[in-house]
C-alpha cells in the first residue's frame, strides 16, 4: 500500500559500545485502511491501467518503547471520525494507566431548536456557539481536554480543561 510507505516500523537507540539502549514499536491501522479505497482507471498506449486509491489515512494506532532493562511503555492511540486524536492511553512498566482525552466542536452532538436563535444572540450561548462553529465547518477545534487515571477499574480525573470560543468581530476565540 503505497499510503503507507515510509513510515517508522522500529527504531533502535545504541550506546557508544554498539548495544541497544532502547527499541520503539510502531504500529498503524493498515487492516482498515486496506478495504477503503477507490479504483481509478486510465488510458496508456497499449490499454488501460488502473490502481487503487487509498481513502483511509495512516494514522498511528500504538507505539511500545522497550529500554535496555527490558521496560516497557505502550501508548495506545485512538481517533474520532475526522481522523482527530481522541485519546491517547500510555502504560508505564508499573501497569498504571494513564489516558489523555480530547474532544473537538465536531463531535458535539445536539439540537438547536428555533427558540434558541429566538431568544439568545451567537455570543450568549456556548451551545450556539458551537452550533454556528459546526456550520462553518471548524470541527478540529479542540473543546475539552482531560487526563485521566486508571484506579481500582475506574478512570479518575487528574486535570481537565474546558475550551469556551466566544465571537469577537466575526471571529471565533478562546
Amino acid at each position: 500500500m503505497s499510503l503507507f510507505r515510509g513510515k517508522l516500523l522500529t527504531k533502535s537507540t545504541y550506546s557508544s559500545t554498539g548495544s541497544i539502549e532502547q527499541t520503539e514499536q510502531y504500529q498503524y491501522n493498515i487492516d482498515s485502511g486496506k478495504n477503503k479505497y477507490n479504483i481509478s482507471v486510465r488510458s496508456v498506449p497499449r490499454g488501460c491501467a488502473s490502481y487503487k486509491i487509498y481513502l483511509t489515512p495512516c494514522l498511528l494506532t500504538q507505539q511500545s518503547i522497550i529500554d535496555k532493562n527490558g521496560v516497557e511503555k505502550q501508548t495506545v492511540y485512538t481517533y474520532n471520525d475526522i481522523n482527530l486524536i481522541r485519546s491517547i492511553t500510555t502504560t508505564n512498566s508499573d501497569g498504571k494507566e494513564y489516558r489523555n482525552r480530547y474532544k473537538y466542536i465536531g463531535d458535539y452532538d445536539f439540537n438547536i431548536t428555533v427558540d434558541d436563535h429566538r431568544n439568545h444572540t451567537e455570543d450568549e450561548s456556548d451551545k450556539l456557539t458551537i452550533y454556528f462553529m459546526k456550520k462553518k465547518n471548524m470541527l478540529e477545534y479542540l473543546a475539552e481536554e482531560q487526563t485521566l487515571i486508571l484506579k481500582n477499574g475506574m478512570w479518575n480525573l487528574l486535570n481537565g480543561k474546558l475550551i469556551i470560543y466566544r465571537k469577537i468581530n466575526n471571529l471565533y476565540h478562546y
